[in-house]
Order: structure tokens, then sequence, then C-alpha cells
């Protein structure tokens, strides 16, 4: 992973640089020379992701939201073509200088070779830590940060910490980064040069930022989702998508170029103040509507490097308006907090996000007015769209991460191989008398009555058929002698053939009775029954499942 990190953001760094570098299709009206060269580039890359899409076989790229729901499973298996094709889209994407980012796609890869090599090799873990240890290894050499790569693996994609993962995952993410500085150097993607500044001065300023900073995030991300789900209701093809999002890109990098690619040099450059307030409003209006349609229409990436971009600009006019209120902070210490409030509420992990500034930066007081703002940024981006983008995405696919493992996992386990045939079924013409018989005979509580192909009509309980038959204000013999579809049970509780084992737990809590009918909803036919005691058997075999990992 540190190989592949590595030359991932490198090689689609030195690509870009090279297109903006580059005097191919330059054309001249008058005295304006417009480059075509982004237009081009992104339309050939527009036709490279289509035929990686047919390769793989690809319907819809994987991320980490992909990586998340796979680690909180313990039979899924994450899609190694799926996962190899979705890097290469994203390279491409990049490389094309789409607005995208690079760590998502490198997550979701680092992901499905974990998965991959915990299928080739013969070793008592689970399927979550290679995926952990997999994702620590790439954001460790992606940011040069190690400490932040251990706790993105926990706080973002397993969302549990024990010995039992903290130490492969550690073990992974440190020899990676020592791998990478060994082998490509320590050079920071951002190059940050910390001035000293009181805390009593810092923190109120990343006090009073952090809440709009959450704003931003929660922008952002409406956004994304807002045209994602317009690019759905569009109808169109796939071609047809990846042709406009790679026209709109290439316009809007011809037209402002500081929205083409990562934006890691322009974050450098706000590090310095290099650009106007105004510019600085247009840059992060643009990169937030640009990302959003980059993603939407096929021109795959991340997330999260735009929103480091849309981060430090933010952070950037905030320092602008200190210093006109006449309170001077340096740039880079607001910038850094802009950064980490967007990026962390965007992934959901603050504690990573701050490490990340502080593995940067090097600086403890930048790190502390960070992490003030990064939690203050999170109070709002919760309350206004959710815990993270990737959540919310798992949240539209009907997957509520949110409530742990054990309920994901009850919630997606199916009742089908729970179901018993132990029962007992009469014909609606069977009377009374020979009810009674049978189901005593059998030491049966509860019988089923069944019409021609096994349709469902309704559930008999001994006890009630005994209450009737020894009713001495009635005629017993006429009573004996009466169908037993006059001594249902009235609306007995059913539980579908394809409900899920959380779905009949529910149904069970209020349950008296022997077992509940499974039906087929399609024809009505009885497929089975279940006890309470199946299904809280099975619940405890999950959740001991679970907690052995």
């Amino acid at each position: 992973m540190s190989v592949i990190a590595n030359a991932f953001i490198k090689g689609a760094r030195i690509i870009t640089n090279w297109q903006g570098n580059t005097k191919l299709f330059l054309v001249s009206v008058g005295d304006i020379t417009i480059p075509l060269m982004p237009i081009f580039s992104l339309l050939l890359v527009a036709c490279l992701i289509l035929f990686v899409r047919r390769i793989f076989s690809i319907e819809t790229f994987h991320g980490p939201a992909d990586t998340i729901y796979a680690a909180h499973r313990h039979d899924t298996r994450i899609e190694v073509r799926t996962g190899i094709g979705s890097t290469l889209a994203a390279f491409l994407s990049a490389s094309g200088g789409a607005s995208v980012g690079q760590y998502g796609p490198l997550v979701h890869f680092a992901a499905t070779i974990g998965s991959f090599v915990r299928q080739k090799l013969p070793l008592n873990l689970s399927n979550d830590i290679f995926i952990g240890c997999g994702v620590a290894a790439a954001i460790s050499a992606g940011f040069n940060a190690p400490i932040a790569g251990i706790l993105f693996a926990h706080e973002a994609i397993l969302r549990h910490v024990s010995v039992r993962t903290v130490i492969p995952v550690a073990i992974a993410s440190i020899s990676s980064a020592g791998f990478s500085r060994l082998i490509f150097g320590t050079e920071n993607l951002f190059q940050i040069t910390t001035i000293p500044v009181p805390l009593l001065l810092l923190l109120p300023a990343a006090l009073c930022f952090g809440p709009i900073f959450g704003l931003v995030a929660s922008l952002y991300m409406h956004a994304i989702r807002t045209v994602n789900i317009y690019a759905i209701k569009t109808k169109l093809t796939t071609a047809q998508k990846l042709i406009i999002a790679a026209l709109g890109m290439g316009l809007a990098g011809t037209i402002l170029p500081v929205l083409f690619g990562f934006g890691i040099t322009e974050i450098n450059l706000m590090f310095d103040s290099a650009f106007s307030t105004e510019m600085l409003l247009i840059m992060i209006i643009g990169k937030g509507v640009i990302t959003a349609f980059c993603i939407a229409f096929g021109l795959f990436g991340g997330v999260f490097a735009p929103a480091l971009f849309i981060g430090a600009a933010a952070g950037s006019i905030a320092q602008r308006i200190l210093l006109s209120l006449g309170w001077f902070i340096p740039m880079p210490a607001l910038v850094t907090c802009g950064m980490a409030a967007v990026g962390s509420a965007v992934i959901g992990a603050p504690i990573s996000g701050v490490i990340i500034m502080l593995e940067l930066t090097m600086s403890y007081e930048y790190a502390l007015a960070a992490m003030l703002s990064v939690v203050l940024s999170l109070l709002i981006s919760h309350h206004l769209f959710g815990l993270s983008f990737y959540d919310r995405q798992l949240a539209d696919r009907g997957i509520d991460i949110t409530k742990g493992r054990i309920n994901l996992q009850v919630s997606e386990t199916a009742i089908r191989p729970m179901i018993r045939q132990d029962y007992l079924s009469f014909k609606p013409d069977v009377v009374v008398a020979d009810a009674i018989r049978d189901m005593t005979e059998t030491a049966t509580t509860e019988a089923y009555i069944l019409g021609d192909n096994r349709q469902f009509i309704g559930k008999i309980a001994l006890q009630m058929l005994l209450k009737a038959s020894g009713d001495v204000s009635s005629d017993k013999m006429s009573i004996d002698k009466a169908p037993i579809t006059d001594h249902m049970i009235d609306a007995p509780l059913i539980i579908p053939e394809d409900a899920s084992l959380l779905h009949s737990i529910e149904q069970a809590s209020d349950f008296v009775g022997e077992h509940i009918p499974v039906i087929d909803t399609q024809n009505g036919q009885l497929v089975g029954i279940l006890s309470e005691s199946d299904i809280f058997q099975a619940y405890l075999h999950l959740q001991t499942q679970i907690a052995s990992r």
C-alpha cells in the first residue's frame, strides 16, 4: 500500500502538472490564448473510464462507504474486480484533472487488498482486521502520518478499538510510513510553515469559526448528494453523463485553473495568503459545485481532498475577517483549522482529522485549535447533514451503520435457515373433535388450517378447542362436529418468508404462543413455523460471533 499510495498520488500530480505546463492544444483568439488541454484530456479520460467499466463489469464504483459496510459484516468479502476497477477509474479522473480526491479510492483499494489477502492466508484473523490494516497503511503513506492512519482505520472504518485490532493495524501503518519514507522521502503534501501564536489568541478564533466551518461542510455534502440525485433522475446513459462531466470540468478548468485537479498547489498558496477574499469565495463555491458535478456524472473520485481545499479557503477567509477587525492570527493557523474542521465533518473522523494536522504541522498549538474547530464543526454538520458523508451514503441505501454491528447483522440475517417443518395442519372441513384428538395424540398445542396447495387459512389452539367443546351451556355434540374454521384464532401473528431476524424479533416481542407461522406473501402459502426460542438463539449466536472477533 505504501508503493501504491505514493504511485497514485505522485503519478496523478505529475500528469496534471504536465498538462498545466504543456504548450499543446493552445488556441489563440486575438490577444487571448485559450488552453484546450483540460477539455481534451478529460474527454480522453471519459473514454478510458467507459473502457474500465466494460473490462471490469462495473455498474457502480465502490468507495469508503462500501469499505465501512464490509468491515461491519463478518461474511462479506470485498469484490476484488470492482475494487481494482474503481481505483483505476479514480486515478484516471484525478490524472485528467477532475476535481476529485485521491484518499477515498485509496482507502477502498487498500480494503480490497486486505480482504483479498485474508482469503489467501490461513490466519485466524477476521476480515475487518485485514481491512483495517490496508486502510491504515494507505492513509499513513498518503499523508506521511502513521498515527493518523491507525486512528482513521479504527475511528472511520472499523468503529471499534480492541487489542486484537490495534496491534496488526499499528504494525501495518507504521511499517507503511517507514517504507514510504525510505523509498519516497519525507516530503509532505502540504508545505506548512508554523508561526508561533499564543493560545489565548488562537483558541477564541477557532471557537468562533468552528460552527461556520461546519455549515460549509454541510453545504458541500448536500451539494454532492443533491447533484447525484439529479444525475440519476436525468436517465442519461453512462457515456452521456461522462461526456457532460468531461466537458463541464474541462470548461471550468479552462476558465478557472485553480479548480483543476487535487488543489494541493492552491492549498499551499493559501498558507501564504496568495489569493484575494473574492477569489477565495469563488474557489469555495466553484470547488464544491464542480466536485459534486464530477462525482455525480461519472468522473469517479474521493470527497476528502476537495473538502480540505474548501476548508483551507474558508480558514483563509476567516483570517482575513479577523485581520479587518484588528485581530491578527497567522494565516497557517486558521487555514489548518478550516482544513481539519471541514475534512473531519465530511469523513466523520474528528480525532483522525486533528492528528493529521498535528503530524503535518508538528505544532501542538495548531492541533489544539484545530480540535476546537473540529468539535464545533461536527456539532453543526451532524445536525444539518449527518454523522458523515459515508454514513449518509449508506443510509440512502437503507443501511443504518450507526446502530452498530449486531444491529446491522441482525437486520440483514434472513430467517429462512431457521424455518421448521414440524407442525400439524388440518384441512378446513376437519371437525373440532377430530382436531382435539390429533392434537392431543401428538402433544401439539397449536395447528394450522391449510387449503389447497398449502394456502394458509388460519391458526387454531388446543386450549380454545377444549374450552369450546367443554362449554356446558352449548350443545356438545354440535360443537364437536363443527368445522375448526369456526374456532380459529383472530388475527394470528404471521412473519413473511423474506423477513429479517430483526423484524422477527420485533414481531415476537409481544407474541404469546408456541409457534409463529411463516408465510410466502406472494402466494399466501405456509412455508413453515418459527418459535421464539429459534429467533432468540439465532440472535445470541450472532452476538457471540461478533463479540469473538
